[in-house]
């Protein structure tokens, strides 16, 4: 499960110029960000679906 706070990291962690780009708004982005994400569940505790692939090759 992730959190809120998880959420705006990742965000924030994969789109490396947002930070610069919000400047002075960056704490109204995060607080409509917990908002959004609050009216989705109220426990603010998400979890996100992934598919994992292993592929193995043995040498003969």
């Amino acid at each position: 499960m992730g959190t809120i706070e998880q959420a705006i990291g990742d965000l924030y962690s994969t789109l490396l110029p947002l930070r610069r780009l919000l400047g002075d708004r960056r704490s109204a982005f995060e607080q409509a960000i917990t908002e959004t994400l609050l009216a989705i569940d109220s426990d603010g505790c998400f979890a996100e679906p992934v598919t994992l692939e292993v592929l193995t090759a043995a040498k003969r």
